[in-house]
């Protein structure tokens, strides 16, 4: 074909989402698709805190957890990336993966191994939640939930 290198991909519909939106992809992702996460996350941050406290000096120790933290990539069983930070919590990536039924957490596995809901998350960790069909929110929760926005769900949630 006129000495024209040609290259021919063929690929399932499911390795071509896990390229799309995968670990690759964010391995590949431009400097522009970063900055807009990191704007994302700094917005979501002061939002959440500020619905949490009204407290200046409690508002900066939750934002400056969250903010000046390393972020971390925590997967969902298709591959969805969450960004947390570095120290978040089962209870926290739920929560912000599943915020609408995030209270009704059963059971969790992680990279496929059954843990606690306390357990601290890893970076690319693959996190598995398994809900009931009932609430099981416990005030528990909260000694173990390290972002403003799982604290804040878990506050309204019980009150």
């Amino acid at each position: 074909m006129n000495d024209a290198e040609q290259t021919i991909i063929i690929q399932t519909q499911s390795a071509k989402t896990l390229k799309d939106n995968g670990i690759f992809y964010l391995l590949n992702s431009r400097t522009v698709d970063v900055q807009a996460i990191s704007y994302k996350i700094m917005n979501d941050t002061i939002v959440n805190n500020d619905l949490l406290t009204t407290d200046p000096i409690a508002f900066h120790n939750l934002v400056s957890y969250e903010l000046f933290e390393n972020i971390i990539t925590a997967y969902t069983t298709d591959l969805q990336p969450i960004y947390l930070p570095d120290g978040a919590t089962i209870i926290d990536f739920s929560f912000s993966a599943f915020p609408k039924i995030a209270h009704s957490m059963k059971k969790v596995k992680v990279n496929g191994m059954p843990v606690p809901l306390k357990t601290k998350i890893s970076h690319l960790d693959v996190i598995e939640i398994h809900f009931d069909l009932k609430q099981n929110l416990a005030i528990e929760w909260l000694n173990y939930a390290n972002t403003a926005k799982a604290q804040l769900m878990i506050h309204q949630k019980l009150s």
